[in-house]
């Protein structure tokens, strides 16, 4: 179920992907693997990193209406970040750019 939920969460225009909680609490544990940014129990939890510019509650209620059918509780989404235009990774421990992948090759 947890893996269903979050296939429909990344396919959501605005998400760049789940999120798994400032300490990686928030997911689902199951034979080969945990979910990150999903925790279903009394509620369905549903962590996000939203892309920039986009309208975080638009993209939440996006994300509640895509979990809502597959689940038998409520929806809570929960937007952790806001991704860089350009990012690549909503892990909080991906390795930021090197110098060398701005296209000036400066950093600011």
């Amino acid at each position: 179920m947890a893996a269903r939920v979050a296939q429909a969460v990344e396919r959501t225009p605005g998400v760049v992907g789940l999120h798994g909680g400032r300490f990686g609490e928030v997911a689902t544990y199951r034979p080969g693997g945990r979910i990150a940014g999903v925790r279903l129990g009394e509620t369905a939890q549903v962590h996000v990193v939203v892309e920039y510019g986009t309208r975080v509650p638009d993209v939440a209620a996006a994300v509640r209406d895509a979990v809502a059918p597959l689940v038998d509780t409520p929806v809570d989404v929960t937007v952790e970040d806001v991704a860089a235009p350009g990012a690549t990774s909503t892990r909080p421990d991906a390795e930021p750019p090197s110098p060398t992948d701005h296209p000036s090759g400066r950093t600011s």
